[in-house]
């Protein structure tokens, strides 16, 4: 598992998953172990009460502290009903842009998480295994319907072509949506920047750089370090 889940995390992949225990848990703990976002898709509300499984309330927290969410279509205080599950798969799967099988057997809900991504016209990958052991037959099954095979973490970026996300996701980040977010994009870095130097240094009146600097930390882009110090998010 982290041969495979510590390289995408590497090059910049965001993990999503239900946080269930297993492979799920496995792969969003190798995530914030590295500081690196990833979401966790739930079944239930999204109070502490409704948590699920409760053994991952500390997962929970890390997730939220790496800069990574949980989600639910559901409100505050539902139970986690069995059929929340099957649904709530729908979104892990339409969230991200491929599906990685890597062990369940025939009657799991995993295969309704590749079904929907197939129907979502997601790339369906799967880890082949043992084809004695129950826990792989459900890959090995997807193989034989198309699925594409993934022994190492190389065999995913190179299809989905992500060799080049970290500088992808540099440039990405270095333009706003407006002139006013462009223009600080160039000036904040991994390095604390105070607003009045931002100010200073922009030229831009100082309300024009708070109302930039609030909507770029809403998008995710930058992030507020307190003391009005801004970073470049991760």
């Amino acid at each position: 598992m982290p041969q495979l889940v510590e390289p995408l995390v590497d090059t910049g992949v965001i993990i999503v998953s239900g946080m269930a225990f297993g492979v799920d848990s496995a792969a969003h703990d190798i995530a914030v172990k590295k500081n690196r976002r990833t979401i966790a898709v739930l079944g239930g509300g999204l109070d502490e009460r409704s948590l699920y499984p409760k053994h991952h309330a500390l997962l929970a927290q890390r997730i939220i502290e790496a800069g990574g969410a949980l989600l639910s279509e559901y409100p505050i205080g539902t139970p986690n009903f069995k059929q929340n599950f099957v649904a709530r798969n729908r979104i892990i799967s339409g969230l991200a842009v491929a599906t990685l099988i890597v062990e369940c057997d025939l009657k799991s809900g995993t295969l309704i998480t590749a079904s929907h991504a197939l129907d979502q016209n997601r790339t369906v990958f799967a880890v082949p295994g043992p084809i004695y052991s129950p826990q792989s037959h459900g890959p090995n099954n997807l193989l034989k319907m198309g699925a594409k095979p993934a022994t190492e973490a190389g065999d995913i970026l190179n299809d989905l072509n992500l060799q080049t996300l970290p500088e992808q996701k540099q440039t990405a980040t270095s333009f706003g949506d407006t002139k006013e977010e462009t223009v600080l994009l160039k000036l904040i870095s991994f390095e604390p920047v105070i607003i009045n130097e931002l100010i200073k240094q922009s030229g831009l009146e100082p309300s024009a750089v708070i109302t930039a600097l609030t909507f770029l930390e809403m998008k995710g882009k930058i992030k507020n370090m307190g003391g009005q110090q801004y970073i470049l998010s991760r």
